[in-house]
């Protein structure tokens, strides 16, 4: 099997598991590196400050290899969590609490870990590799928003998450790295959308 045709049926059975989107990227320095180093500098990152760390790892995931060999593919995948809108007079109703709809369900760390592992043991198995990928749900330093534009999942918009066309912003993402080469997804075509920088957040401008 061609790594053309091990991309096609990765994508196949990221969906049979659950994924709404699988797009692929190769292993480099995210596109907007840069941006998110000078965000840092700039102190955007509030109480948040274990972005600070593994600025090395994050700049390279190939970084993220211990002890295997090293990875030069990045399946970046999404799962859709908005089901159902509430109805408007509970929205309404004062004397209820509104939850994030993410939390609605059971912990999604705990849904999506498995599903990656099971999609990282197909790959494995049509590629004899013994050796296990790396699959990371929120939880490791990889810039998954920077890596869903590059891999053409989607893109970042002013609300600072990844929208997909046709799904919307509501999407938890997943990074699955293998050592595979597979052949890279081309970043999406965005027209009219204005360029901004870190300095620019800093100010209130964007």
């Amino acid at each position: 099997m061609s790594e053309s045709e091990l991309a096609v049926e990765i994508k196949a059975e990221a969906e049979r598991l659950g994924f709404d989107a699988c797009r692929i990227a190769a292993v480099d320095a995210p596109p907007h590196l840069a941006f998110f180093q000078r965000w840092l500098a700039l102190g955007r990152a509030g109480e948040m400050t274990y972005l600070a760390r593994h600025v090395a790892k994050r700049a390279n995931p190939a970084r993220l290899a211990e002890d295997a060999p090293p990875f030069r593919s990045l399946i970046v995948l999404a799962v859709d969590y908005h089901q159902f809108d509430l109805p408007r007079e509970v929205v309404a109703d004062p004397s209820r609490g509104l939850i994030a709809s993410y939390a609605w369900g059971n912990d999604y760390h705990d849904l999506i870990r498995p599903a990656l592992h099971e999609l990282d043991g197909f790959i494995r198995a049509h590629t004899g590799r013994t050796t296990r990928g790396k699959a990371l749900v929120d939880t490791g330093p990889v810039l998954e928003r920077d890596w869903a534009y590059k891999s053409g999942l989607g893109f970042t918009g002013k609300n600072c998450c990844t929208i997909r066309p046709g799904l919307g912003s509501w999407l938890f993402l997943a990074v699955l790295l293998v050592p595979e080469a597979l052949p890279a997804d081309p970043p999406p075509q965005i027209v009219d959308a204005p360029q901004i920088s870190p300095d620019d957040v800093a100010a209130g401008l964007a």
